[in-house]
């Protein structure tokens, strides 16, 4: 969208005429085969920016698109969109007019017999896409111009059947071979299809990797390390699935394929109160964007099965890495990957399989335990738990379908599924047996609210470190209980004292209304979206229910600023370091204007991109296009710059201890893939990786990192020397007690 103004769309004309002579000859997807190029869009425009040359490529491209791409249609679509305009179900306007100048459209073609599959059929054509301007109320007495970009009603009726419509394909899938090595910023990951090393980087973060090559080879080996992992698709689990998926989703985590029906809306002369048509619309609201979210999160789910059935007779396939500008690593192929929702995570296993061995059974039965939730309990307690559940397992494994689906109702019922499956198999074998059994199944080893645990190691918070497991506990701690409790206290005294907000929600507190808060606090969570995170939790408690957003909204706001003050009280050390970062970074930008930047420990230069915009206007052939620009030539954004400082340099230190974990697991021939702040091996390596990450901690946070901090960008602004603050003075926690601890990952 953008400011209207340019060029009026054509007078309306009838379909197939033109001021060619003679039809077109079109291929099957609808394509001109002669394209008119004489436009140039770029007259006079050499000198101009990058951005603004842009659209205006951008612009020539859609302009082309316009005038050249056609849809066909069968007579009866043709004759139902007819009807449709004739009732007033669709507008004339949603049906895309051609251009000015656009060549002539073909009356229609013959659809060969051998494509139809019987007699050859008519196929009319029609614009696939149209350009048209609508007025907009703009402030005050003003009415803004906004152009659009339409398509044609059938493109839309066949994107909603994507088992129909197979136009769009996934440019970047897994590979079928091993990826290519990372050797430096551009040289690595797919073959054909060149990216960079680092997403969403600045281009000034991009020269500076350039010249830091060597020093950041150890990012470069973790990176090669997590894209060398082979996988296979789970048949097994992809069957079940797409069972479900056709049988219409709303089961286990799928959502419902069907749209939400709307009840017809009251009529006021009928007798309809204005209360009724108030929840009418309330009711419509919440439908309509559940209907919408679901389509989206369908389309997804139908491409991520599509993907999976083109990989299942492969014998493995790889998934190349990349980072972000803050050195987290991802997958390349965004449809299916193991960073997925647990329907996603679920259809993959590891490509190599891998005996058992000693205690491979007993990380099985923990890691479906986990699965379901049952993991605030010591390790011991959770096998037992799992154990105790053999019929339900043995039921989910040998009919996921028409069995009593026990695997559907968990917390993550695709990954639960997988589970009861292979130690259904496990259970088969005879004892003796059962250690040579092959496991090709991924074990998680998931940290205890990760963000706190860097920060506790950073200020050496003893008490705080408690809380996340960095020592050694016959359970595990739970950080949000006990952020809970504190709240809940200070939620009883306001009561007390009269505090309407607290009196609606004291008794009220759980764990999980003040989890989210908690866990986004380290990554730079703010009162209102704290607030939001609270209000969704408020609205989801039964004893609640029914109760008005604008009674609830209150209450969720005096709750968020009361979790982030607990959250202070129980990590005092760590927040210290947080608002010490916060403070050096407000310094930085301050005195010199430039960027926060700083060096991971594993050598990769971060500089945030985040810079004032500013709009300015583009005059294409179609219209004029108001733009913001946010490039390196502008001021930085001190507020975001400082904002973002800490979660940013948090996120640095979580990825370079999953790299470092990578390589040494690379090392010892052991199978790894992560999820960020979760680990995953085969059954038979858990114990061997849990050595390593935690050994891999301690030596991240042996370094002082946030003297390395303050001294990087001393070393960068001399102005700085005397101005930045000295980091916090630590506390007594005992970084060692991290290797002997259970629960630092578990």
């Amino acid at each position: 969208d953008g400011e209207g103004g340019g060029e009026e769309r054509a007078e309306a004309r009838p379909r197939g005429e033109g001021e060619g002579e003679g039809e077109e000859v079109v291929d099957g997807m609808g394509i001109s085969d002669s394209l008119d190029l004489t436009y140039d869009p770029w007259q006079a425009d050499v000198l101009k920016p990058s951005n603004e040359l842009e659209i205006k490529a951008a612009s020539f491209l859609i302009y082309v698109l316009l005038r050249h791409c056609r849809v066909e249609l069968g007579e009866a679509e043709d004759a139902m969109f007819a009807a449709m305009v004739e009732r007033g179900e669709l507008r004339e306007a949603d049906i895309p007019l051609p251009v000015k100048d656009a060549p002539a459209v073909p009356s229609y073609f013959m659809l060969p017999s051998s494509v139809s599959g019987g007699t050859s059929e008519k196929m009319l054509m029609a614009y696939a896409f149209g350009h048209r301007v609508v007025k907009m109320p703009g402030k005050g007495a003003r009415v803004k111009q906004l152009g659009q970009l339409i398509a044609h009603p059938v493109l839309f009726d066949r994107l909603l059947n994507p088992e129909d419509w197979k136009g769009g394909q996934a440019r970047f899938t897994p590979m079928l071979v091993k990826p290519l090595p990372w050797l430096g910023v551009k040289n690595g990951g797919f073959l054909c299809l060149p990216r960079g090393v680092a997403r969403f980087a600045p281009r000034e973060m991009n020269d500076r990797m350039e010249e830091a090559r060597e020093e950041m080879q150890r990012v470069y080996q973790g990176l090669n390390s997590l894209s060398q992992t082979p996988w296979q698709v789970d048949t097994s689990v992809l069957q079940v699935q797409r069972h479900l998926w056709n049988l219409g989703g709303n089961t286990a985590g799928l959502v419902q394929r069907e749209k939400g029906e709307i009840s017809p809306k009251p009529d006021l002369t009928k007798g309809a109160t204005e209360e009724e048509l108030k929840a009418w619309k309330k009711v419509a609201f919440l439908t309509i964007k559940a209907n919408r979210e679901n389509h989206s999160i369908g389309c997804d789910t139908e491409n991520r099965l599509l993907q999976a059935e083109e990989l299942v007779a492969e014998s493995e396939f790889y998934f190349p890495h990349n980072v972000d500008f803050r050195g987290r690593a991802y997958p390349m192929p965004p449809n299916l990957n193991h960073l997925g929702a647990d329907s996603t995570r679920a259809l993959l296993r590891f490509a190599r399989a891998r005996p058992l061995g000693e205690k491979g059974e007993i990380w099985l039965w923990i890691h479906l335990s986990n699965l379901c939730g049952h993991d605030k309990v010591a390790m011991q307690d959770r096998i037992e738990w799992a154990q105790a559940r053999y019929r339900d397992i043995e039921d989910s494994a040998r009919n996921p379908i028409d069995g009593d689906r026990w695997w559907s109702k968990q917390d993550a019922p695709f990954q639960v599924l997988a589970a009861c499956q292979e130690l259904e198999k496990v259970l088969r074998l005879p004892k003796a047996r059962r250690k040579a059994f092959e496991s090709s199944l991924p074990i998680h080893q998931d940290g205890s609210c990760n963000g706190l645990q860097h920060y506790s190691a950073l200020g050496r918070d003893q008490k705080g470190g408690e809380q996340v497991n960095l020592t050694l506990s016959a359970v595990p701690g739970d950080v949000y209980t006990a952020v809970m409790k504190v709240v809940a206290a200070k939620v009883a005294v306001e009561a007390k004292n009269g505090e309407a907000k607290a009196q609606l929600v004291d008794g009220h507190i759980t764990r999980k209304m003040v989890k989210q808060t908690v866990m986004t606090s380290v990554y730079g969570v703010t009162l209102i979206g704290a607030s939001a995170q609270i209000l969704q939790r408020l609205r989801d408690t039964p004893a609640l229910a029914g109760l008005e957003d604008n009674l609830l909204r209150p209450a969720s706001g005096f709750l968020a600023k009361l979790t982030l003050q607990s959250l202070g009280e129980v990590f005092q050390s760590a927040t210290a370091s947080q608002n010490w970062l916060t403070e050096v970074a407000r310094i930085m930008c301050k005195e010199t204007g430039c960027p926060m930047q700083w060096v991971t420990p594993l050598g990769m230069p971060i500089i945030q991109p985040y810079r004032k915009e500013r709009g300015f206007q583009v005059v294409t052939h179609l219209q004029k296009v108001t733009l913001n620009s946010s490039g390196g030539h502008l001021p930085i954004d001190s507020l975001k710059q400082k904002v973002a400082f800490p979660p940013n340099f948090i996120h640095s230190l979580d990825a370079s201890h999953m790299l470092l974990t990578a390589i040494e697991c690379s090392r010892q021939n052991i199978e790894f893939a992560a999820v960020h702040d979760s680990y995953w091996t085969h059954a038979a390596t858990v114990d061997e990786m849990n050595g390593i990450l935690r050994d891999k901690f301690v030596e991240l946070h042996e370094n002082a990192l946030l003297e390395n901090v303050k001294c990087g960008l001393e070393e960068m602004h001399p102005k700085l020397k005397g101005l930045l603050p000295d980091p916090p003075e630590m506390g007594t926690l005992d970084l060692e007690q991290v290797k002997k601890s259970t629960f630092f990952f578990h």
